[in-house]
Formats: structure tokens, C-alpha cells, sequence
């Protein structure tokens, strides 16, 4: 006597599993580059001249080519370096040259420009995220993706993806948002604490920026779902310009020490 898998007969007679969202980021059905479902008892019983559904995308906004986010990053990091030069060039500073004196006679300056060679790294491995990511067009909080291996001819081979709608879709456009938040402050903190000692009220000045363009950009991400907005580049240009007062101090401090 043949045996069923009960989670077969679940999927097979729930239409919630099967069914593709009308609303989304990304609606997939199976592509046809997969492979074949798996083979079930109801196979040879299924009509033979059936189809497996065909791949239906509905893209989001384009993501940035990885020459384009490299640049822009770039140019944050000279912005702060510019502006770093010229609040100490331009303003008599007694203390912050006391402070400069500082950390040339430690031998610090190859400190500050591994905190930049860091920033770089960072960013260099979102542009390689970005990059992978512009063939799918997949945006928040579809960050993961999912695919039913055995769940029956129509259901097989489908994407999983995450609800997008409703209370579901803010707790996780909320959640992604104070995932990034978390995982790009620690390098942040890092370059503020070490240029705040040279300069402490730019410091202050791009912490009050990044904080609230961070707490902006959480809040519309919550209720458009977009990651990318000028909101966010407020933030991306404050990390950049924190790491451009490390390059500066790093720079000037490097040169003075191997000119002795």
C-alpha cells in the first residue's frame, strides 16, 4: 500500500501556498532554468501535455552600478578631508594643533589611515552586494531568498520571498532597517571617536547628522520600502566624511613623521 507525505497533501490542497502575490517587490513563478519538481504519486496521473508556469518579475528602482557607488563613496571621503583641512588650515586651532603634535609623537598616523584602508573595505564589499543584486532588482527586505524544493507541480522550483504588505512587511522593512543601522555604526564610531579627538565639534556635527538621517531613512523604509533615497545619503555621506578626518590626520601626521 502506498504512503503520502502529509505535507504533500497540505501543499497540494492549499491555495495560500501556491498562490503568487499580486503586490511585491519581486513576484517569481518558476524560471526555466530550474530543474524538473520532484517526482510524485499524482505525476503520471497530471496531464501530459501540462506546463510549468513561466518566470513573471516585477522590478523595483535600478541599483546603482558598483562604479557609481565606489565614487560617490569616494567623494565623501575627500569631502571630510577637504573640510578637515580647512578648519585646520584656515582657523587658528591651538589645541587642535596641540592634538595633532599628539599623535605625531605616538606615531599614530598609520593608525588613522587603517581606520580609512577599513572604510574602504567595507564599502568596497557592499558595492560587490550591489552588484550581484542588479540582475534580481531585489530591494528591502527581500534580502533572502527562498526556494521550495518539494511542495508539488505547481508549487516547486517557486521563490520565496518576504511578505512585503501590511504588519508583516513594516516589522520587517523595520527590522532591515535596524539591521543595516547596527552593522555600519561600529566602523562609524570608530572613525568618530578618532577624529573627534583632533576635531570634536565636527564629530559632534556628523554624529547629529548620521543619527537622523539614519532615524529618517529607518521611518520611510518602514512605509515605502525603498532603501535608497536622499534621506540615506545623508547618512552615507557623514560615514564618508568621518572617515575623511581620519585620512586628513592619518595624511598629515604619516608625512611629518617620516620627514624627521
Amino acid at each position: 500500500m502506498s504512503t503520502r507525505s502529509p505535507l504533500k497533501g497540505r501543499h497540494r490542497g492549499s491555495g495560500s501556498v501556491s498562490q503568487i502575490p499580486q503586490n511585491g517587490y519581486l513576484s517569481v513563478s518558476r524560471p526555466e532554468g530550474l530543474p524538473d519538481p520532484l517526482p510524485s504519486e499524482d505525476s503520471s496521473s497530471s496531464a501530459s501535455g501540462s506546463k510549468a508556469p513561466t518566470i513573471t518579475t516585477v522590478s523595483g528602482s535600478p541599483v546603482l552600478d558598483a562604479s557609481v557607488r565606489f565614487a560617490r563613496s569616494a567623494g565623501f571621503l575627500l569631502i571630510g578631508c577637504s573640510i578637515s583641512a580647512a578648519t585646520v588650515l584656515m582657523g587658528p586651532w591651538q589645541t587642535v594643533t596641540h592634538r595633532m603634535v599628539l599623535i605625531e609623537n605616538y606615531m599614530l598616523g598609520p593608525l588613522y589611515l587603517a581606520l580609512v584602508l577599513l572604510y574602504l573595505a567595507y564599502h568596497t564589499a557592499g558595492l560587490q552586494l550591489g552588484t550581484v543584486f542588479r540582475p534580481t532588482q531585489i530591494q528591502m527586505p527581500d534580502q533572502k531568498i527562498y526556494r521550495i524544493l518539494d511542495g508539488g507541480l505547481d508549487v516547486s522550483g517557486a521563490l520565496v520571498l518576504v511578505q512585503d504588505n501590511g504588519a508583516f512587511g513594516n516589522f520587517a522593512r523595520a527590522r532591515q532597517a535596524a539591521a543595516a543601522l547596527e552593522e555600519s555604526m561600529p566602523l562609524f564610531v570608530a572613525h568618530l571617536i578618532a577624529g573627534g579627538f583632533v576635531l570634536p565639534w565636527t564629530a559632534m556635527m556628523l554624529s547629529a547628522i548620521f543619527g537622523l538621517s539614519r532615524a529618517g531613512s529607518a521611518a520611510q523604509t518602514r512605509v515605502s520600502g525603498r532603501s535608497e533615497s536622499p534621506i540615506s545619503t545623508l547618512s552615507g555621506a557623514a560615514e564618508g566624511a568621518a572617515a575623511g578626518v581620519c585620512l586628513f590626520v592619518g595624511l598629515v601626521s604619516t608625512a611629518r613623521e617620516l620627514s624627521e
